[in-house]
């Protein structure tokens, strides 16, 4: 199963974001995976695509502030 992501390489421009098809995650016990209905972009994703974020590991897909719903909970702790 995949799913649509922007995929950051490295740093980038606003102009080279593009939307790549990626594997689904599979979550380990103790995590969900959320089906994302709306998301935001703040100040962090920023410093990630500009190279500023001390903390980058690339390749990441950006992305910390999302909404919907839980879809797989492997550890049982949520319905999905």
């Amino acid at each position: 199963m995949q799913m649509r992501a922007v995929v950051l390489d490295g740093p980038i421009e606003p102009e080279e974001l593009r939307v790549r098809r990626v594997p689904v995650p599979e979550p380990p016990p103790g995590w969900v995976r959320v089906k994302v209905e709306a998301f935001g972009l703040n100040r962090s994703e920023y410093h990630l695509r500009v190279g500023l974020a001390s903390n980058a590991r690339f390749p990441v897909i950006p992305g910390i502030e999302a909404t919907g719903t839980i879809d797989l909970a492997p550890g049982g702790e949520f319905e999905p």
